[in-house]
């Protein structure tokens, strides 16, 4: 059975709301306990999956809180996103590799910061300018915002147009008034294509319930002076539809791992 949106949506809302707060200790002992097996061997890149792997688990807890009504899990949820990127290679083509698994929490750090999601452009530039052949599947949304901040800003995409109403949206982003339903088209193209679970339509992946694609629209069109309205969609009637305007105070130079992703990232730099 197809599910409608709000009942989509709903039921995402649900699966957070039921869900029990995780044991932080607990699972954050685990995979200290892979970080230590892995400094032990000498294992540097795997000791940084570890600790980005361990970050997870606050991305988790966070939306779990948000979705509670608790707003001070954005706080959790940004601490992910700022160990993400701290865990990730600084150079090579394994860093344009994870322009994928990075986009997502790039935007919604460049959001907290104010900045105009040029990292978030480079990184989704890099990656499918070196690796043409890779599918454009679970990047849409960082090649939107990718293609919006250069379009609003009059500077060519190195990248290939997107297709549906992304694409539409995207060359419709500069235009004084946006066409109407469109916005509502994108909140039904991200919940049926960012890893809505067919068999039972209650599970998404990372940030997919986050209409961080609005935002990115939002800040691009707020640059020129125009207006950018709500959607009338039921993804935006819940509190993880509502990002922090701020940073949440979550400073990675005071997380007690902040001098081990330092030492590790020290260790793997290139020799020049």
């Amino acid at each position: 059975m197809t599910l409608t949106p709000d009942r989509r949506v709903d039921a995402q809302i649900k699966f957070y709301a039921t869900s029990d707060a995780p044991d932080l200790g607990k699972l954050e002992a685990s995979s200290r306990k892979l970080l230590a097996d892995n400094l032990v061997k000498n294992r540097l890149p795997q000791a940084l999956s570890a600790i980005a792997g361990a970050a997870n688990h606050s991305r988790h807890a966070g939306l779990v809180a948000v979705a509670q009504g608790d707003l001070t899990g954005w706080k959790s949820v940004e601490r992910y996103c700022r160990i993400r990127e701290a865990c990730s290679p600084r150079s090579g083509i394994k860093a344009a590799a994870l322009a994928q698994a990075l986009a997502s929490p790039l935007l919604f750090l460049e959001w907290l910061d104010g900045a105009a999601f040029n990292g978030t452009t480079t990184a989704v530039e890099l990656f499918f300018t070196e690796h043409p052949e890779e599918g454009q599947q679970g990047c849409e949304l960082a090649m939107f915002a990718s293609w919006c901040h250069r379009r609003i800003q009059g500077v060519p995409s190195p990248l290939e147009p997107l297709s549906g109403p992304l694409r539409e949206l995207t060359l419709a982003s500069a235009l004084p008034d946006l066409p109407s339903g469109l916005l509502e088209s994108v909140c039904e193209f991200q919940l049926s294509n960012f890893g809505l679970r067919e068999e039972d339509g209650t599970q998404f992946v990372l940030f997919s319930i986050l209409p961080l694609w609005w935002y990115a629209l939002a800040r691009a069109r707020s640059a020129k002076n125009l207006p950018t309205p709500r959607p009338d969609h039921a993804l935006f009637s819940t509190a993880l539809a509502e990002l922090p305007d701020k940073p949440t105070g979550y400073r990675l130079e005071d997380d007690e791992l902040f001098p081990v992703i330092s030492d590790l990232q020290r260790q793997l730099a290139p020799n020049d």
